[in-house]
């Protein structure tokens, strides 16, 4: 971690101070809480009730970020020096010993937890069970309650009947209150007989409804009280199963959450993995790194071996030019001298010696124009061998894996190279006529590479960026092959030399030719879908062509004196460039330059960028020119001051992000840290620094990895923490609910007891089996019972039959393999030092694996092969 509490830094350009650094509730991840020194904040430091730090009046002044929006403050520039590799070797050690150790913790609490999950199943089983007699119970329940019902009826109809006979008692002691007063004379002595027989029979009649009632009465409230206290044990049976329920739901819940925990490490595993991989790849790009580092170190001092040679060869050319200048001098006094010889030796001598001197004369100039030439194709070599060391230390940069194709960015920095090499040539002495367009020419050739580069650097996303890149390439290898023609013409011939300006002139209008070409073939199959900033860079092309036109004519008037169709030409052409300023003029304005769109520009400018080379052309060694010529000259320009120049919005609205631009946004985004302080001899020393900053990165990284590392262990410490509070939690639970287990089965006993009281129904072949699997059932609650009994505090479950199981940890897991590879790329880094001496050369070390020497020495020798094949065709005869 880069930034401490108490760090001055920058919230997007505001300054102001880490007040916390830590976990939050409202989000996941690491934030850093900023108190800024303006209230304009989100908060004062407290969120959704939550307090993390206090500000200042209690305003907002809080704000919480992520370390990648955090910037370093101006005032207090934070120095990202890690530790040393050792240091962080040895915290790496400490992280892996505490990670073994969190791992045979965890073993054994999966192993526990493992014996839980096997009690917990006893558990349920035996819940299982107590469902099963609760069950048993209701149905006897409502087996009673149907017999309660009955006897309900029973004695209801019994009530009535006892209603009818009291009726009939009442009739008859009616009868006999009537008979009292009646006459015995009226009814003869067997009808009174009937009558008292009738009487007495009703009476026991009465009695024995008055005993059935009671007896009714006594069963009925014997059956009420029997069933209010089977209600009350039904009631307390539910609520006992209404609390089992909600311990199998709590430890279902605690499952889960195991389940969870398991999910939670095979997740640890998998980050491990791409962690792992990760390693590899930076272990890799390392590898890489120093692969380049090395090739340019060899590069540079080839380099500068060669500029080197090229002084010292030119300081000894100047010499030998002086030596020979005042050789010639000397040659020249002993001729103006007078003779002091007398007369008749000099008469003698005279022929002689002038022919002598003559000859010695001849050879020192023909010996100092080889010198001169000898010397601009050293300085010519010389330059072109510095601008091309500048381009290849701008590309160096750029030489990360990226999505952009490599030989797109190598295409864009080679015509960097080949303007460079054009501006080179373009400086070469020359005054007359003839060097008037070779300077125009190749001004033009110049910038219009410089327009193709534009074109490339901001169309490398565009869906025609393969047929751009190929167009491109071939227009590049083109203009490689002119420049190659032309530095041999410069330094092989004399500038004074007809033959010699005739093929260059040649040469430069076929490479202005190539731009046509490349002009009219821009689009693929003719369409008009227009690249990124192609029009405003053909806007600005133009501008180009027709100023150095303009001035090449100037040149032309300067040295040929008044001329009056020339006069004419320019006066037209001025007014030409007049009317197309103005006509542009907003198109050419730095805002409106990037949404420029022209309607069909690829012909108009092709035919255009023609007909002005071929009138350039015509002007070399005459005086004269066609008027054909100069009309289709004309016709050009005022069709292109007729072209519809527009702004399109659309143009403007897409991402014009240049490709260095997203090259660094890609590096940045993939990168967590800025490279340190930047020396100010950043030029000569960018490729070292770029290897410097790459390795600060590595040391981040590893410091990364080993935050996750101590982040994991703290995780794996709670979750231990945790199971084994779950454990006590469940082993409390076993226990209460083995007590409960034992009351019920005493209740379940006093039930069987009671239940044998009523009579057992086996007319059927259904009720001789429910009676049977009561019987069992009973059977096993009274073994389950002996057992508890006997062995209350025997733990060990393996009497019941549980399912087999695969052990858990058996195999090695993601977080061990991690663990052996952390430690083994922390043993095995080793040391390279690189030497900021220009006098040193890069050696292989003995310290360094063998097979990265062999990598280097064999990229040397290819590097070196390719050199002497390229002096080799540079040493051929051109034809």
């Amino acid at each position: 971690m880069r930034f401490q509490i108490g760090d001055h830094v920058k919230v997007k350009g505001e300054l102001g101070v880490i007040k916390y650094i830590g976990d939050t509730e409202f989000a996941p991840g690491t934030w850093f809480g900023v108190e800024l020194e303006r209230p304009i904040g989100k908060n004062d430091g407290s969120v959704k009730g939550v307090r993390y730090f206090h500000c200042r009046n209690s305003g907002l002044y809080g704000v919480f970020v992520k370390e990648e929006r955090l910037e370093v403050s101006d005032s207090r520039s934070i120095t990202l020096r890690g530790d040393s590799v050792e240091h962080l070797q040895g915290q790496l050690r400490a992280t892996l010993h505490a990670n073994a150790l969190c791992e045979k913790e965890l073993k054994v609490l999966e192993n526990r937890l493992e014996d839980q999950m096997h009690l917990h199943q006893q558990l349920e089983s035996k819940l299982e069970m107590q469902s099963i007699d609760n069950q048993y119970l209701q149905e006897a329940k409502d087996t009673l309650e149907t017999k309660v019902a009955e006897l309900t009826k029973n004695y209801q109809s019994l009530q009535k009947d006892y209603a009818v006979v009291l009726e009939e008692l009442e009739i008859g002691k009616e009868i006999e209150n009537e008979l009292q007063f009646v006459d015995a004379e009226e009814f003869s002595p067997g009808e009174i007989k009937l009558l008292i027989e009738r009487g007495r029979l009703n009476e026991k009649i009465k009695e024995e409804l008055n005993t059935k009632v009671r007896a009714q009465d006594t069963q009925l409230s014997e059956m009420s009280n029997q069933l209010q206290t089977y209600n009350t044990k039904l009631h307390d049976l539910s609520t006992d199963l209404s609390n089992k329920i909600s311990e199998v739901s709590a430890l279902k819940e605690k499952l889960e959450s195991l389940s969870d925990l398991e999910q939670m490490t095979e997740q640890l595993t998998m980050e491990n993995g791409e962690l792992l991989s990760k390693i590899e790849s930076l272990e890799q790009s390392l590898e890489e790194l120093n692969e380049l580092h090395t090739l340019d170190a060899k590069i540079e001092a080839s380099l500068q071996k060669n500029e080197q040679s090229l002084k010292h060869e030119i300081e000894h050319l100047r010499g030998v030019i002086s030596k020979d200048k005042d050789k010639i001098k000397q040659l020249e006094s002993q001729l103006s001298s007078p003779m002091k010889q007398p007369i008749p030796d000099m008469k003698e001598n005279n022929f002689q010696s002038t022919s002598e001197h003559a000859a010695d004369l001849k050879r020192m100039e023909l010996k100092l124009s080889k010198t001169e030439q000898k010397y601009r194709q050293c300085a010519l070599e010389l330059q072109v061998c510095e601008s091309k060391s500048k381009i290849y230390a701008e590309r160096v940069k750029f030489h990360f894996p990226t999505s952009v194709d490599v030989n797109y960015i190598d295409l864009i920095y080679d015509m960097k190279a080949q303007s460079e090499i054009l501006d080179n040539l373009y400086a070469y002495p020359g005054h007359d006529e003839t060097f008037v367009f070779y300077k125009y020419a190749v001004a033009r050739i110049r910038h219009f590479c410089q327009t193709v580069v534009v074109i490339l650097e901001y169309n490398y996303a565009h869906d025609c960026s393969r047929y751009l890149f190929n167009h491109s390439q071939a227009y590049s290898n083109q203009v490689h092959v002119l420049i190659e023609e032309l530095k041999s013409f410069l330094v092989d011939h004399d500038a004074a030399d007809s033959q010699f300006l005739e093929a260059v002139h040649d040469h430069l209008k076929q490479g202005l030719d190539l731009c046509h070409e490349y002009v009219s073939k821009l689009h693929r199959d003719n369409t008009e879908v227009s690249y990124l900033r192609e029009h405003g860079s053909l806007i600005k092309h133009i501008e180009f062509i027709l100023t150095k036109f303009l001035s090449y004519l100037n040149g032309l008037a300067s040295l040929r004196g008044v001329d009056g169709s020339l006069s004419l030409l320019i006066e037209s052409i001025k007014s030409i460039k007049s009317s197309y300023d103005k006509l542009i003029q907003h198109a050419l304005s730095d805002h409106h330059l990037d949404n420029v769109s022209i309607k069909y520009p690829s012909p108009s400018i092709a035919h255009l960028m023609s007909s002005t080379t071929e009138v350039s052309f015509e002007l070399i060694g005459s005086k004269t020119i066609d008027s054909k010529r100069v009309d289709e000259l004309h016709k050009a320009w005022e069709k292109c001051t007729e072209l519809e120049v527009s702004t399109d919005q659309s143009i403007a609205d897409a991402e014009t992000e240049s490709i260095y631009d997203y090259v660094k946004t890609s590096l940045v985004a993939e990168e967590t840290d800025s490279t340190g302080s930047r020396t100010d001899n950043l030029d000569a020393k960018e490729a070292l620094l770029s290897k410097d900053k790459e390795i600060s990165d590595l040391k981040l990284n590893i410091s990364l990895l080993e935050q996750n590392m101590k982040l994991f262990t703290k995780k794996t410490l709670d979750q231990i923490q945790r199971l084994e509070n779950s454990v006590s939690s469940i082993s409390a639970e076993s226990e209460d609910k083995s007590s409960q287990i034992s009351k019920l089965q005493e209740e379940n006993q006093s039930l069987r007891n009671q239940s044998q009281f009523y009579g057992v129904n086996l007319d059927d072949i259904e009720s001789q089996r429910a009676f049977d699997e009561k019987i069992e059932r009973i059977e096993r609650l009274i073994e389950l019972r002996e057992r508890a009994t006997n062995s209350p505090n025997d733990e060990s479950l393996s009497w019941l039959p549980f399912p087999k199981r695969s052990k858990v940890w058996q195999n090695r897991t993601y977080l061990q393999c991690l663990s052996n590879d952390i430690r083994n790329l922390a043993t095995q880094t080793q040391f390279i030092c690189i030497d900021s001496m220009e006098n040193q050369k890069w050696t292989p070390q003995n310290t360094t694996p063998r097979y990265i020497n062999a990598c280097i020495d064999e990229q040397f020798t290819r590097y070196k092969l390719k050199k002497e094949k390229k002096k080799k065709k540079k040493a051929l005869p051109v034809a």
